[in-house]
C-alpha cells in the first residue's frame, strides 16, 4: 500500500512530466540563430539563486520562458514546480511573476502560496542576470514562516545540440 507521500510524489512527479509537456507545446516558435536570440530571455536557463534576506543561501533551479509569455521555474532543492507569466520592458528588462504551492511534507496538505516578483535582462556575455522578491502566504492569510525573501540569480542559457 502506497503512502500518502508516495502518492502525493509521483503525483507532483507526472504533473511535473504533464506541465513541461504542455510548456514545450506552448514554446514553439519560430527557429531563429543564436546571434538572433542572445539577448533574448527565450528559451531554458541552468540558474543559480542567491538568497539575501533574510539568510543567505545559494540553490540551483531551472528557469524557462516561451515565446508566449509563459515562465517555468523548477525548485532546485526540492523539484517542486512554479508557474508564471513574463513581459519585455521597454528598458529591455524582463518582469516576472511566478506562484509555487507550499506542501506540509508530513501531511501532503497545501500550506500556502509562494509569490515570486522577477526582474531579468541578458547581459552582453549572455547570461540571464537579475533580482527577485518572494512573499509566502498561508491559507489563512498569515505569512509563511521564512518570508519574505528576497536576492539574485545569474544563468546561463541550456543550448541545444545533437548527441556527440
Amino acid at each position: 500500500m502506497k503512502t500518502v507521500d508516495t502518492q502525493r510524489r509521483e503525483f507532483m512527479s507526472r504533473a511535473g512530466v504533464g506541465l513541461l509537456s504542455a510548456f514545450a507545446v506552448l514554446g514553439a516558435a519560430p527557429t531563429a540563430n543564436a546571434d538572433e536570440v542572445i539577448a533574448d530571455v527565450t528559451g531554458a536557463w541552468d540558474v543559480a539563486v542567491q538568497v539575501e534576506q533574510p539568510a543567505p543561501a545559494q540553490f540551483d533551479a531551472l528557469y524557462a520562458f516561451s515565446a508566449g509569455g509563459a515562465f517555468f521555474r523548477i525548485d532546485g532543492r526540492n523539484n517542486a514546480p512554479a508557474l508564471g507569466e513574463w513581459r519585455k520592458q521597454e528598458d529591455n528588462t524582463t518582469v516576472i511573476t511566478a506562484l509555487l504551492y507550499s506542501f506540509d511534507p508530513d501531511t501532503s496538505k497545501r500550506v500556502g502560496t509562494i509569490t515570486g516578483y522577477f526582474q531579468a535582462a541578458v547581459n552582453e556575455a549572455g547570461k540571464l542576470i537579475g533580482s527577485f522578491s518572494a512573499v509566502g502566504t498561508a491559507v489563512d492569510g498569515s505569512t509563511l514562516p521564512g518570508f519574505p525573501k528576497s536576492g539574485t540569480f545569474a544563468g546561463t542559457r541550456i543550448r541545444a545540440q545533437a548527441p556527440a
